[in-house]
C-alpha cells in the first residue's frame, strides 16, 4: 500500500487509518487547522447526532466487599444527559516526534461525505428508522465500563408506528373455541392467553380502557469471534401486539436490538463470592436502568410480560442459584418428580435461596411475577437439553437405528394448542417420568435432577397464559446475534467495539427502512394471517442416486418391506376410484404383482416449504425436511459420514396409530 503524505507537515503515514489518527491527536498548528477544517463540513442536526457521551461526573460507583447488607444508594444509576455530544479528543503531545500507540482509544475525524450532505438538507427524510443509542457508564471498584442501549418506550414507538406492521397488530384479549359449545379452548397467539386477561382485568380497575402493550425481551450473551473468547451481551424487545407470524421472522425485523450489557469478567475482583454477587448487582443495574420507563402510567400500557433466555439467563434474572427451578420452589433434589404447576416464589430472599440483590431489575416494574414471567425455551431445553440426553441415553440401550424421541418435542411445538392437546402433552410428559427407571435398571443413567428436564413440567401452564411457544422462542433471537451482533462486530477496526457497533447499525437501520419506503408498492393490500397452516411438497430436481438396487434399498436403506409395499400400491393405485378393499384381497392381488425393474431413483432428502398463504409477500421458506441417508465411509475413520434417516409421523399425530393397523 502506497504511504500518505499529510499536506500540511509532510509526514508520511503507512495507511489512511493512520493519517485519521494523525488529524484528530496531533498538536501542531497547520494540521490542526487542516482537521478543524473538515470538522466543519459535517453536518450534526439535533435529530440526527451521534451517540450521547456519558457524564464521567455521575459515573455510578461500586463500593465495599459485597457481603452482608448493602446500602439504599450503593446501587443507583447516576442522571446523565442522554443529548451530549462526544467531547473533543484529547491531543497527543509527542505526536509529531513518535508513532502513534495502537493501543489507545481514538476517534476518526468526521469528514463531509456525499450521505452526509444528502441528511443535512432540511426536509430530506430517509424513512422509518429506529431509535438512536444512548451511552453511559457504571464504574465497579475504579473500573469503568460501558452500556449502550435504546429508550425502551421510543423502541415500542417504532414498531407499533412501523407500517410494515400496521395490518397485523391485535390490542385487545380474545377467547377462541374449537366447538360451537365453548368447551375446547385454543391458545396460539400470545392474546390468547391469561395473562393478557388477567393483567388487562387489574389495570382496567386502575386505569379504564387502557391499552395493554406486552413486552416480550430476549436475552442471550453470544460469542463474536471464534478466538480470542470476545463477547457481547445483547438483550432485545419486541411486542405481543404483532401477531407472531411476522414476529418470528427476523427479516420482517420484528425485533429491536435495546442494550449491550457489559461483557467485563471482573478480574480485579478476587473473592469468589463477591465476583458472583458483583456480576449479579451488574446486571439487575443495568437492566433495571433500561426498563425504567416502563414504571410510568398512561392510556397505552407497555407492562414486561416475559423474559425468554438460556438457563443461565433465567437464573441470573430471578436470582435463583443454579441448579434450581427458576420458576417454582421445588427443591433440587426433588427436580426429577413430574410435578404440576408449583407453589410460585413469594417468600423472602433468605428463605427462598436467592441470592442478595440490591435492586432487582423487576422490584418497580408494575403488573409483574418475574417466576410466571420466564417462558419455556424450545431451542436451550428441549433441542439442546431433554432430546440430547435422551438421544444418549437411547443410543446406550438400542442403538442408534432405532431411536425415536420426538414426540414430546412435536407436541410442545404446535402453533395452536387447545385444552385436549394439552392434556396429551402433560399425559406424554407423564409417560416419561413414568418409564425413566429403565435407565437406571440398565446403569445408563442415575440422576434426573436436570433443570431442562424438570422445566417440561411448566410448560402447559405458560401455553395458557402466554400462547403457544412460537411466540417466545429463542430460535428467533438466534438470527438476530448474526444480523446485530456479529457482522456489527466484524465491520469495525476492534477498537471502541460498541461505540463502532451501534454507530453501524444505526445506519444500516436507515439504510433497510429506507429501501422499503423506496420500494414499498402503494397498491398492496395484505391480509392479516388465518388459523391455517399450509405446505408445499419440494424434491430435488434431480434424484441423488439414480440407480439403486432394490436389495440394497432394503439393507443399506433399511426399507425391509419395500417390495411388498410396493406391491401394495400398484393395486391400490389400479381399483376405480371410491372402491375398498378387504385386506385378504390386497395380499391376494399383490402377490401377482410383477416387478419388471431391479434399481430405481433416490432422493436423500425431502422439503417442506411454507406457503404465502397470508398476503405477506415472503418466498417460501424451509419449515421442515426429512433426510434417508445412508453412511458413507471415508478415507480416514475421521471421515466417516454417519447415516441418517429421520423419523416421520404419517397421518394423525394423536394418538399415534398402533403399528399392525
Amino acid at each position: 500500500m502506497p504511504e500518505i503524505t499529510c499536506p500540511t507537515c509532510n509526514k508520511k503515514l503507512t495507511s489512511i487509518t493512520g493519517y485519521s489518527q494523525h488529524l484528530a491527536k496531533t498538536t501542531n498548528p497547520a494540521c490542526r487547522t487542516l482537521y478543524l477544517s473538515l470538522q466543519q463540513f459535517a453536518p450534526n442536526p439535533p435529530d440526527d447526532g451521534d451517540i450521547g457521551a456519558p457524564d464521567p461526573c455521575h459515573a455510578l460507583h461500586f463500593e465495599g466487599n459485597f457481603f452482608g447488607t448493602y446500602a439504599e444508594d450503593e446501587l443507583t444509576w447516576p442522571e446523565s444527559d442522554d443529548e451530549g455530544d462526544i467531547g473533543e479528543v484529547p491531543m497527543d503531545k509527542d505526536d509529531s516526534d513518535g508513532d502513534i500507540d495502537d493501543n489507545d482509544e481514538w476517534e476518526p475525524p468526521v469528514v463531509s461525505t456525499a450521505f452526509s450532505k444528502l441528511v443535512s438538507i432540511e426536509g430530506v427524510s430517509l424513512g422509518f428508522c429506529r431509535p438512536k443509542f444512548k451511552h453511559d457508564q457504571v464504574v465497579i471498584a475504579n473500573k469503568v465500563f460501558d452500556v449502550y442501549y435504546c429508550d425502551i418506550i421510543e423502541c415500542i414507538k417504532a414498531l407499533l408506528n412501523d407500517p410494515n406492521f400496521a395490518e397485523f397488530l391485535v390490542f385487545a384479549p380474545e377467547c377462541h373455541y374449537a366447538d360451537e359449545d365453548k368447551t375446547v379452548c385454543l391458545h396460539h397467539e400470545m392474546n390468547t392467553g391469561k395473562w393478557w386477561w388477567n393483567s388487562q382485568k387489574h389495570l382496567d380497575c386502575e386505569c379504564p380502557s387502557a391499552t395493554i402493550i406486552p413486552v416480550i425481551i430476549p436475552s442471550d450473551k453470544t460469542q463474536v469471534t471464534m478466538s480470542h473468547n470476545k463477547t457481547a451481551y445483547p438483550v432485545y424487545m419486541t411486542i405481543g401486539n404483532i401477531l407472531k407470524e411476522i414476529r418470528r421472522k427476523p427479516s420482517r425485523q420484528a425485533h429491536i436490538l435495546l442494550v449491550y450489557l457489559p461483557t467485563t469478567r471482573l478480574e480485579h475482583v478476587t473473592n469468589k463470592a463477591a465476583h458472583r454477587r458483583v456480576l449479579a448487582n451488574l446486571y439487575h443495574t443495568c437492566v433495571e436502568h433500561v426498563l425504567a420507563p416502563l414504571t410510568a402510567a398512561g392510556i397505552t400500557h407497555p407492562l414486561f410480560a416475559c423474559f425468554a433466555g438460556d438457563y443461565p439467563e433465567q437464573v441470573l434474572a430471578t436470582g435463583v442459584k443454579t441448579t434450581e427451578c427458576p420458576k417454582c420452589d421445588v427443591p433440587s433434589d426433588e427436580l426429577s418428580l413430574a410435578t404440576g404447576i408449583a407453589n410460585w416464589q413469594l417468600c423472602t430472599c433468605a428463605d427462598a435461596g436467592i441470592k442478595p440483590i440490591v435492586h432487582p431489575f423487576w422490584e418497580e416494574l408494575p403488573f409483574i411475577n418475574i417466576f410466571e414471567s420466564i417462558t419455556p425455551n424450545v431451542l436451550h431445553q428441549l433441542y439442546q437439553g431433554l432430546i440430547k440426553h435422551l438421544l444418549t441415553w437411547l443410543s446406550d440401550v438400542c442403538g442408534s437405528t432405532e431411536i425415536d424421541a420426538q414426540y414430546f418435542l412435536y407436541f410442545a411445538q404446535y402453533p395452536c394448542h387447545s385444552s385436549e392437546t394439552l392434556v396429551l402433552l402433560d399425559k406424554a410428559l407423564n409417560l416419561f417420568h413414568k418409564n425413566k427407571d429403565i435407565f437406571i435398571d440398565l446403569s445408563i443413567q442415575n440422576l434426573f435432577n436436570l433443570p431442562k428436564l424438570h422445566s417440561m413440567a411448566h410448560y402447559t401452564h405458560i401455553i395458557r397464559m402466554y400462547g403457544t411457544t412460537d411466540n417466545y422462542n429463542t430460535e428467533y433471537t438466534e438470527h438476530l446475534h448474526i444480523d446485530l451482533t456479529t457482522d456489527a462486530y466484524r465491520s469495525m477496526n476492534h477498537k471502541s467495539e460498541f461505540a463502532q457497533m451501534t454507530t453501524w447499525l444505526e445506519r444500516r437501520e436507515k439504510i433497510l427502512h429506507h429501501d422499503k419506503y423506496i420500494y414499498a408498492c402503494p397498491h398492496h393490500q395484505p391480509h392479516p394471517p388465518d388459523m391455517s397452516f399450509c405446505h408445499i411438497q419440494m424434491m430435488m430436481k434431480c434424484p441423488t442416486i439414480k440407480a439403486v438396487t432394490l436389495d440394497k434399498v432394503t439393507n443399506t436403506y433399511g426399507a425391509t418391506h419395500f417390495n411388498k409395499s410396493l406391491t401394495h400400491y400398484v393395486v391400490k393405485a389400479t381399483l376405480p376410484a371410491n372402491t375398498s378393499i378387504m385386506a385378504r384381497q390386497l395380499e391376494d392381488q399383490a402377490a401377482d404383482i410383477h416387478i419388471p425393474f431391479q434399481t430405481g431413483l433416490v432422493f436423500h432428502k425431502v422439503k417442506w416449504l411454507s406457503t404465502d398463504v397470508h398476503g405477506h409477500g415472503d418466498p417460501p421458506v424451509t419449515v421442515n425436511s426429512v433426510h434417508a441417508c445412508p453412511g458413507c465411509p471415508g478415507t480416514f475413520t475421521s471421515h466417516n459420514v454417519a447415516p441418517r434417516f429421520d423419523t416421520v409421523s404419517w397421518g394423525p399425530l394423536f394418538p399415534p396409530a398402533p403399528l399392525d393397523s
